[in-house]
């Protein structure tokens, strides 16, 4: 799972940022994408492999894993106080109804929204205790229909367009947008043909993410 939000949610930044992507730490912040999850390693296996509904007292122990990273990259210096904020709020939600701390939209960090979108897509496609994985087909429609007013718009259109590198559809960068000035997706705006996400980012920007890495 980590490792797949880190590939998601770095091919996203790379796309975003386009020619301003010097301006910004791209690996320091990819570490954190791979890293996102880093404070579950503190819930009990009994929670995590469970493979009924979860109870609120152990969706309370849950949800407190995005603390529990942040505090151990702090702790460990390895990234910077920016990258460690994507592990902190990456469960936050632009309708207010996120965790840990119920930030609104304009108050969450841009690497954290992009980490959202690519940590909640892989979570759908994965197979999980409590139920069968969904296609990325089927994951996109219910990020769009059931979570819209969850993600920021603009970075969610953007990841739909990212899944079909074939598509002509010019993808605006997110560095000529105001970052809390976004238009709302588009209502008439639907996903009409099978996408295979997993295999665009793979074959699309592989190469780009290893040469921005290792620079």
């Amino acid at each position: 799972h980590s490792v797949k939000v880190g590939i998601f949610g770095t091919a996203l930044a790379i796309n975003l940022f386009g020619d301003k992507l010097h301006e910004h730490n791209i690996a320091k912040l990819s570490t954190a994408f791979f890293l996102h999850d880093i404070g579950m390693s503190k819930v009990p296996p009994r929670i995590l492999d469970k493979k009924g509904p979860l109870t609120k007292e152990e969706w309370d122990i849950v949800r407190k894993h995005p603390i529990w990273g942040h505090e151990r990259l702090m702790k460990s210096q390895y990234v910077s106080d920016e990258a460690a904020a994507i592990v902190l709020y990456h469960h936050e939600r632009s309708d207010r109804k996120g965790y840990p701390f119920k930030r609104l939209d304009s108050s969450i960090p841009l690497y954290s929204r992009i980490c959202a979108i690519a940590d909640t897509f892989e979570a759908l496609i994965s197979t999980r205790p409590y139920r069968n994985p969904k296609t990325p087909f089927e994951a996109i429609k219910i990020m769009q229909l059931e979570m819209a007013g969850e993600f920021d718009p603009q970075l969610f259109r953007a990841f739909i367009m990212l899944s079909d590198p074939e598509d002509s559809i010019h993808i605006p960068r997110y560095s000529n947008l105001e970052q809390n000035n976004f238009e709302s997706v588009d209502s008439d705006f639907r996903i009409e043909k099978q996408l295979d996400p997993c295999q665009s980012f793979k074959t699309q920007y592989a190469s780009v993410i290893a040469q921005n890495l290792c620079a």
